[in-house]
């Protein structure tokens, strides 16, 4: 197990990644990359303990979420409004502006 946890740590540097950059993706690409070499490699609940260790020390950031359905439909007309943002225009200002009471 120390050794495989060793060799994490050459991978990384072979693969110029830094530490912070380590997470379970990256640790699924190290273990693929074993895999061609070595006929026994830990899998990635192996690597559990090692990312857990690095989260605490603050290492390694807390992993990200995965998106829910609605957070990429949000994420996906916020990109919309701001690249067809037709309402920007001078000519649709005017339109927005409350009438002037007389």
């Amino acid at each position: 197990m120390l050794k495989d946890l060793g060799q994490v740590g050459l991978w990384l540097s072979q693969t110029r990644l830094r530490i912070n950059e380590l997470s379970e993706k990256r640790l699924a690409e190290f273990l693929a990359v074993r895999r061609g070499v070595r006929r026994r490699v830990p899998g990635i609940r192996g690597m559990a303990p090692l990312l857990t260790f690095l989260r605490e020390t603050g290492a390694v950031s807390p992993p990200q979420p995965a998106p829910t359905p609605m957070t990429t439909l949000l994420e996906q007309f916020r990109s919309w409004m701001e690249r067809n943002a037709a309402w920007q225009r001078p000519r649709y200002r005017a339109m927005r502006t409350p009438p002037v009471a007389s």
